[in-house]
């Protein structure tokens, strides 16, 4: 009987850095033996720690945003490419943002220019998440 993680193989390309890291988790002995490496084990549970800070972080953002704020952030940030060289800096995207974007969403984007700098990483990766999300959807 096949374990639980056991599903269907997805072929994906990586970046030499997304590459690199998953690279340095794999232990190619305890992986496979004989030397041959499979990166599924560590890419596998990379993604799975990714989607349980995610997780957290979307609680957060929840707790800390208005509706209204994040359909701000949705709106400042469509079409925007976020990195994650960037993520931490997304409340200079908002101090950058035209004034009318705060107007129409009804928020003050001075107080979410502050949240943004005082909140977590995960909790920024969720609303890049939920932003790109949003858009997926919507198109």
């Amino acid at each position: 009987m096949p374990s639980k993680r056991h599903t269907d193989r997805i072929g994906v390309i990586l970046s030499p850095q997304a590459e690199e890291f998953i690279r340095s988790r794999v232990d190619p002995v305890r992986e496979f033996g004989a030397g041959r490496e499979s990166i599924s084990t560590p890419t596998t549970n990379t993604i799975e720690r990714y989607a349980a800070l995610i997780a957290d972080g979307d609680e957060e953002v929840q707790e800390k945003l208005s509706e209204a704020e994040l359909n701000y952030l949705r709106d400042i940030l469509n079409g925007t490419f976020i990195t994650p060289d960037t993520i931490s800096n997304l409340w200079m995207e908002v101090a950058d943002a035209e004034p009318e974007y705060a107007v129409k969403w009804g928020i003050n984007d001075s107080e979410l220019v502050v949240k943004l700098q005082i909140m977590p990483l995960h909790a920024l990766c969720a609303i890049v998440e939920n932003v790109e999300a949003y858009w997926r959807k919507a198109t």
